[in-house]
């Protein structure tokens, strides 16, 4: 929102605020070091890795071990699992995560309960995120064993554009001295690779790619060479998201639902009576977004959901497990994960799915509020069809196995008709398998049945099968507003003029001898939520020849601009990744276009920005000479930024003064808070600019000197939010 004033003595600034794409704004992750480590023809129950030298201080590193046989591995202090795959008693392969400290040993040991061959390389990567390394939608990468002389690791699911993939693979000879080497996909970098050369029986391979925009990665499938059908093959993949994504992309357009992301979590072979979702990545799912909760446990308990959930429904089949479904509206801040609590100990595993476009109300069709669902035994069960009242829902369908036998490896087949969202077996939580889906629904009316089968389960099994429907954001009709009631006949009190101290005919300051400046119009232009590389901003009208014009111009990313003919740069500031804000003049001829057009040398952005003329101004240097360049400063998260204070050398300058925020998370509605002390001249939130919020102002300064700092806040920011703060000095004409 803008409020524009007409003050002798005063101005305006002018903002074009542009925030780049987010794969412009992106440090790509790049590999800094790498060790390789083997035993030879020793088995060994010690497996030490070799780290690489001189790895900087705050460096991910990820270590690919290979060993023969089924193995109970255990980390050193310090490295994270990401995954382990074993095949049968034939070969073992596991990967870990580790952040380098200030002071790191020249290698690190692994142990297991008896002797082995092994493989093992310490790879270390820049640019990756050191909170949370793993890119959220696939916290445990994927894997997959079989035999023979070709193997796929599974397609996983990203939610950070930039990932960098990587793809592990192993080959467990069947028999010795084979020579067996491994083909990686060729969208793959090769990084390290291992023969029997190095360990008896083992061959190895691993290589990365980097993931342009998030999504399906593809399944990595490899080759061998020497290779027999007997040979044991294992193969992963798993996404390391980069340090500064940039802000994600705008929410999908249309009427309908989408799917934003989804993060997978379970328990293992641990019992815990407080079963924990991880929330998926903020980059990918904006504030006003509808999360489904899909909880599959052991036993028969009551379970209570976090603040915030929604019960849709809970299925249980005597005492051997529980599924339950909730829902949940985003929030500007959301935590990372969310924990639900049971009355008993459970095994579990779970997922959150965060859908666009749903209706936040109502989110649940109101034709099945509590959808439908049937706890049974066997190898297939069916949930119940259900009947809704909207167009447009999507629905989804949510199983549950609880096996007879530990370890029977059930695995459920989804209905064609679903586009799968997880997928759980017994080695993510003990005795059960889940797997959910969805499907849009283009009318409304009964949606049918759902049924899966299982494989490798038994009769006595036990199956609980949900579905629910979402309803979409435009189904429910609006409510008709109450009628405003009439005003009072009471008249308005005239408040009472404040006294001036120089009895003037106006509160106009008194000018000094060098003349005032007078704001004399503005025009605010804005891309929406439309990415371009061109940002047109139209000018104010009738202004007349010999005003100066000023503009503000801020884009994500370190981007330098391309300025419009006729303007001049007054000052740029660069805040990293976050963002870029520049100022400019310019001084109105007789015939003015109706808009003049930045653009940025590469990539696209968002853009708000005003242009704002004023009169009185001095024509030939209307920068004050004593800060030609005024003052900004850069910040990043809630507490503020401060533009330093400039020494002005005329009296009668007008100081402007503008911010900016580039917001970490769509939609997150930034507020930016000017000093009480400046005339609010221009403002705008993320409706005219995705991810921008801005506000700029102005003070007459009737003396020369310090002009003072300015400081500014924000409401409704983010730790990650860029910020800018700038002001210049306008001085008078002669």
């Amino acid at each position: 929102m803008r409020k524009t004033n007409r003050r002798c003595g005063l101005s305006t600034l002018i903002l074009l605020l542009t925030v780049g794409c987010a794969a412009e704004a992106r440090a790509a992750i790049s590999l800094i070091a790498l060790s390789k480590s083997s035993d030879g023809g020793v088995l060994l129950g010690d497996m030490a890795l070799t780290m690489p030298a001189a790895v900087p201080v705050g460096t991910i590193c990820v270590a690919d071990l290979i060993t023969s046989g089924d193995n109970i591995i255990t980390a050193p202090s310090g490295w994270n699992i990401i995954r382990e795959d074993i095949n049968a008693h034939f070969a073992t392969q596991s990967l870990y995560w580790h952040l380098t400290g200030p002071s790191e040993p020249s290698g690190y040991t692994w142990t297991t309960g008896g002797g082995v061959y092994f493989e093992g390389a310490i790879a270390c990567y820049s640019g990756v995120n050191i909170t949370t390394p793993i890119d959220p939608g696939a916290p445990k990468g994927s894997g997959s064993i079989g035999t023979g002389t070709s193997i796929t690791a599974p397609s996983i699911i990203t939610q950070t554009s930039g990932d960098l993939i990587i793809g592990a693979f192993l080959s467990g000879e069947s028999t010795w001295g084979q020579g067996v080497t491994i083909n990686l996909p060729a969208t793959l970098t090769p990084r390290w690779s291992f023969t029997d050369a190095n360990a008896d029986f083992m061959g190895g391979a691993a290589g990365d790619l980097t993931q342009a925009v998030s999504g399906a990665t593809g399944g990595l499938t490899i080759t061998t060479n020497e290779g027999r059908a007997g040979d044991a093959l294992i193969g992963a993949q798993f996404a390391l998201q980069p340090a500064d994504p940039g802000p994600p992309p705008p929410p999908p357009s249309g009427s309908s639902i989408s799917f934003l992301g989804s993060t997978p979590s379970s328990g293992g072979g641990n019992l815990t009576t407080q079963p924990t979702l991880n929330m998926p990545s903020s980059s990918a799912v904006p504030a006003g977004s509808i999360c489904v909760a899909d909880l599959s446990m052991t036993g028969q308990n009551v379970i209570t959901p976090p603040t915030g959930w929604n019960q849709i429904r809970v299925d249980n089949i005597s005492y051997f497990v529980t599924q339950g479904l909730y829902w949940h509206l985003t929030a500007a801040s959301e935590p990372s994960s969310y924990i639900w609590n049971s009355t008993g100990g459970v095994f579990f595993d779970g997922i959150i799915s965060c859908y666009y476009g749903v209706n936040t109300v109502t989110p649940i069709d109101p034709g099945a509020p509590t959808g439908s669902g049937v706890a049974t035994t066997g190898t297939t069960a069916t949930a119940p069809s259900i009947t809704t009242a909207k167009a447009g829902d999507l629905v989804i369908g949510a199983f549950e196995v609880g096996e007879t036998h530990w370890g029977q490896g059930v695995s459920i087949n989804l209905p064609a008709a679903l586009t799968q969202r997880s997928s759980f077996t017994d080695s993510d939580a003990s005795y059960i398998s889940s797997k959910s889906g969805d499907r849009g629904l283009t009318v409304a009316g009964a949606s049918g049945g759902l049924t899966v089968t299982t494989a490798n389960g038994l009769s006595s099994d036990a199956i609980v099968a949900q579905q629910v429907a979402l309803q979409p954001a435009g189904s429910s009709p609006t409510p008709t507003p109450s009628p405003t009631p009439t005003p009072s006949s009471t008249p308005t009190p005239t408040p009472t003029p404040a006294p001036t101290a120089t009895p003037t005919p106006t509160p106009t300051p008194t000018p000094s001898p060098s003349g005032t400046i007078a704001f004399a119009g503005s025009s605010q232009s804005g891309s929406g939520g439309s990415l371009t590389s061109t940002m047109a901003l139209a000018m104010p009208g009738s202004i007349p020849v010999g005003d100066i014009c000023v503009a503000q111009i801020a884009v994500t990313g370190p981007n330098n601009l391309q300025v419009p003919a006729g303007w001049t740069k007054i000052r740029e500031d660069v805040n990293g990744y976050a963002g870029t804000e520049g100022l400019y003049w310019h001084l109105t001829v007789s015939s003015e276009p109706a808009s003049y057009t930045w653009s940025t040398f590469s990539g696209q952005a968002f853009f708000e920005g005003t242009i704002a003329c004023y009169y009185g101004v001095n024509r030939t240097t209307p920068l004050d000479p004593g800060a030609p360049n005024g003052s900004g400063a850069i910040a990043s998260g809630t507490a503020g930024v401060v533009a330093p204070s400039m020494t002005t050398q005329t009296a009668g300058d007008l100081i402007v003064g503008a911010a900016m925020a580039a917001e970490s998370s769509w939609g997150q509605g930034d507020i930016v808070n000017l000093p009480a002390s400046l005339t609010v001249r221009a403002g705008a939130s993320d409706v005219s600019g995705s991810f921008l919020a801005d506000a700029a102002g102005d003070r007459y300064s009737p003396v020369v000197g310090p002009t003072g700092s300015f400081t500014v806040s924000t409401t409704n920011g983010r730790s990650g939010d860029g910020l800018v703060a700038q002001q210049i000095a306008l001085q008078p004409g002669s």
